[in-house]
């Protein structure tokens, strides 16, 4: 099974360039995942 690339973005700036770097689409997921339902 193929997994796709990924990257740590913690800033507006970093996220313009993971865009630039793996292209669309994109999935947004929240580095800790304990977080309540509902909060990204």
């Amino acid at each position: 099974m193929l997994v796709p690339a990924g990257m740590t973005v913690s800033s507006e700036e970093e996220v313009l360039q993971a865009v630039a770097e793996l292209g669309y689409p994109l999935v947004v997921k929240p580095l800790d995942a304990n977080q309540k339902p509902g909060h990204i």
